[in-house]
């Protein structure tokens, strides 16, 4: 049964505040760029209250732990609460995810984490998908995400790519392939041609491929092209396209000599 409590408005002591690890959704870098978000606190005080339940003469954050965090930086006390004294776990969670609104701000783990926590609480992934505004086609790159090796995971949270770009190659691929795939995937510059050319043969690919043999057909020259046409940004291509002119290469010849450099440094 949802939760109807109507939380009181209380000014509560910091030293009566923690944070309540279970019910936050925001557990990965939480504490990181404190220092602005307390100077725009020390200028305009905390807008927002935070949430929190009352358990034996403490009181447990579930929602604004960033605010009592640069609170904290610079010494404001008492800090505005909405205080909650019959909550259960779960529905702490889902007013955490309800407040974070599934930002951009919650990091890839933090977020395969609440699709995986209301699909539990639900047993709907129609209304895990209602719930956080997320499409039916991306469920299971979230909940894949538990799924990839620990490394893996790290260069997810890292931005070295995407959650869907990792969960599809190791789906599609042998672990130890897989890994090594996004290992060089992972050493390539971001929107660079290196990594269009790489990421398009990836998916290209069967699945039976290891990355020498994916590396070995990405010689054919004409498939090069195709695959930049297909996969990269059109901004990236008419700048691509410009290089060529100006170098009088042509476009197939621009590639094959990346392509070669590229190969080389493998």
């Amino acid at each position: 049964m949802a939760n109807t409590e109507k939380p009181s408005l209380r000014w509560i002591p910091i030293s009566k505040l923690e944070i309540w690890e279970e019910a936050n959704v925001r557990k990965i870098n939480a504490s990181t760029r404190l220092e602005e978000l307390a100077e725009n606190i020390r200028a305009n005080g905390i807008e927002h209250p935070l949430l929190v339940r009352e358990l034996r003469g403490r009181f447990k954050i579930f929602a604004g732990q960033r605010r009592y965090l640069a609170s904290k930086l610079i010494g404001m006390d008492p800090l505005p609460c909405r205080v909650y004294l019959r909550l259960s776990l779960d529905d702490a969670i889902l007013l955490s995810l309800s407040e974070n609104a599934f930002t951009r701000q919650m990091s890839p783990a933090d977020k395969a984490d609440a699709v995986k926590t209301l699909l539990k609480r639900y047993g709907s992934k129609k209304e895990v998908c209602r719930t956080l505004g997320i499409r039916p086609s991306n469920l299971p790159v979230y909940l894949g995400y538990h799924g990839l090796p620990g490394e893996a995971k790290e260069m997810v949270d890292n931005g070295l790519f995407n959650m869907q770009f990792a969960v599809g190659v190791a789906a599609k691929f042998r672990r130890d392939d897989a890994m090594e795939i996004l290992r060089a995937v992972s050493r390539t510059k971001k929107r660079s041609v290196d990594r269009g050319l790489l990421v398009a043969a990836v998916g290209r690919a069967s699945g039976s491929e290891t990355l020498a043999e994916i590396r070995a057909g990405m010689r054919r020259e004409g498939t090069a092209v195709l695959s930049l046409q297909l996969h990269m940004d059109p901004a990236d291509l008419r700048r691509l396209q410009k290089m060529a002119d100006k170098k009088r290469l042509g476009m197939e010849g621009l590639v094959s000599s990346i392509l070669q450099r590229s190969l080389r440094r493998a």
